[in-house]
């Protein structure tokens, strides 16, 4: 993870060729790396949260399935243009969350 993160601060979020599609933030969020993942969307990272890798998966979902911490999930949530969550989404996460 530091390595890729140190490849995203030299080269920018854009100017990086991910294997498979498996960013960054995929490998944070699979991780459950909080400092990682506020490091990566503070370097312009964030419009990777949408980004699906090869086997058509989120960060989101990554972190989901390793069943990690809200406060992981909810870095990894995808933003709409005021910084706000997308609908619904954080209110599905919530429950979820809360049911384990």
């Amino acid at each position: 993870l530091q390595r890729a993160i140190e490849v995203v601060l030299d080269r920018g979020w854009s100017g990086v060729q991910w294997p498979k599609d498996f960013t960054a933030l995929h490998l944070a969020g699979s991780l459950g790396s909080v400092p990682g993942l506020k490091l990566l969307l503070q370097a312009t990272a964030t419009p990777g949260l949408n980004a699906r890798d090869v086997s058509d998966k989120t960060a989101l979902e990554y972190a989901m399935d390793k069943g990690h911490p809200w406060e992981v999930l909810e870095l990894l949530q995808p933003k709409d243009i005021t910084g706000t969550f997308q609908t619904g989404k954080s209110v599905e996460m919530r429950a979820m969350v809360a049911d384990d």
